[in-house]
């Protein structure tokens, strides 16, 4: 009793405070105290804490009195900095994450790629029934490693942040072909009809996004259905289009249909039939469904087959059909031998899949393979040698890409 506020605040804010309350008792009609933003105080044994002060006016008849609740606030303080300490730690780990995907979009896949196409050579040149059956093996595991790189790496991609939809009046007509071309071969292999209905209605969408969330439902389709068909479907409603992906697979259990799009969950999982996939495909599916602004539907029953939709708003104005196919991620199968030949010029700044790819193609009889690992080198080869074909990377780290080389080559040799 009778002592001054002050005698709570450590010695440096004292004399800047009375200060403070003399103004503030002087004012016609007090405000509160213009405190720092950081206030302290010091406990009865000296040692200094942070607070925060409440102040309220009360009008007595002794005059105006303020009461005041200060409140001790070190562990707020310290809870605090515990989010600030996680939120850079994760700042961090994303910044990891981003460097990572840089690096693996390139470093992996090419030493992988290097060894799917020494397996294709040796395939073409071993005759032994053993040594077959060996590198047949060997190509399942290398497809298997393959898909499950491509898919880890597009959810990493997803989840960081660096994949945005970049929306657009589309064509729905071209993408639908796409998906019939890329996936009646692999069904016909497997003994299923596959449908693809064509459609000249027009959408407001991410072209390359909704490829690839068809390609994904429908390789799915085709993997868990073992007999039947596997349908593609669009229809009309109001002011959108619902695209459904219909299949008489083997179906999904009631319990399970809220957790298949859980990374790597499977259903009905049999570890007895091969290439039955990671359980990654229906978690980028999501993905891409939440960055278009929609959601995906199910419809299935187990052992009756399954129904996937999504739902698209109609083009806003005109579309403007798709010219260029994106074949990302896509695996074609290296067609049969043509029995003709002709000089091929490969270029890539991967030495060991130049190589492996040179070998790979050396084994069909016919063909001259010259090689560069470089753009120079490639404008140095064409002054001797006049390709009749040009494979090419896209990224040579060089200020031309694999297009610009071939549109130079083009000009360089008067070919139209």
């Amino acid at each position: 009793m009778g002592m001054t506020v002050e005698q709570l605040m450590p010695a440096r804010f004292r004399a800047k405070h009375i200060d403070h309350r003399a103004a503030f008792f002087s004012q016609t009609k007090p405000s509160e105290l213009d405190y720092e933003k950081e206030l302290f105080a010091l406990t009865k044994g000296d040692v200094e804490v942070p607070i925060e002060v409440s102040l309220s006016q009360v009008e007595t008849s002794k005059g105006l009195l303020v009461c005041a609740a200060i409140r001790d606030i070190t562990e707020r303080k310290q809870s605090d900095e515990k989010l600030r300490t996680a939120k850079l730690i994760a700042q961090s780990a994303l910044a990891a994450k981003s460097r990572f995907l840089a690096t693996a979009s390139h470093d992996l896949r090419q030493p992988l790629q290097s060894l799917v196409l020494l397996n294709k050579a040796l395939l073409k040149s071993v005759k032994q029934a053993d040594s077959v059956k060996m590198l047949k093996m060997q190509e399942e595991s290398l497809d298997s490693m393959r898909e499950l790189l491509n898919a880890l790496l597009d959810i990493s991609k997803f989840d960081s942040g660096n994949i945005k939809a970049i929306k657009q009046n589309v064509s729905l007509q071209p993408i639908l072909q796409r998906i019939s071309n890329e996936f009646s071969a692999i069904a016909n292999d497997k003994g299923l009809e596959l449908s693809v209905q064509t459609s000249q209605v027009n959408v407001y969408t991410d072209p390359h996004l909704l490829s690839q969330l068809l390609q994904n439902l429908v390789a799915n389709a085709i993997r868990y259905t073992h007999k039947g068909f596997v349908k593609v479907a669009c229809e009309k409603e109001a002011d959108a289009i619902r695209i459904e992906v219909i299949d008489s697979g083997i179906g999904i259990a009631a319990d399970q249909q809220s957790l298949i799009f859980d990374e790597f969950h499977q259903t009905n999982r049999d570890p007895q039939v091969p290439n039955m996939g990671f359980g990654l495909g229906l978690s980028i599916v999501q993905r891409i469904a939440d960055l278009l602004g929609t959601s995906v539907e199910l419809v299935s029953e187990l052992e009756n087959g399954s129904v996937f939709s999504i739902v698209l708003p109609l083009a806003k104005s005109d579309a403007v059909e798709i010219s260029e196919v994106d074949v990302t991620n896509t695996v074609h199968k290296i067609p049969e031998s043509t029995g003709l030949g002709g000089v091929i010029l490969l270029l890539d700044d991967d030495l060991n899949v130049l190589d492996a790819t040179r070998m790979l193609l050396e084994t069909e009889p016919g063909f001259k393979v010259v090689v560069a690992s470089s753009p120079t080198e490639v404008y140095s080869l064409i002054k001797s040698t006049v390709p009749d074909l040009i494979i090419s990377d896209f990224h040579v780290r060089h200020k031309d890409t694999g297009i610009d080389v071939i549109n130079k080559v083009r000009k360089q040799l008067s070919v139209n």
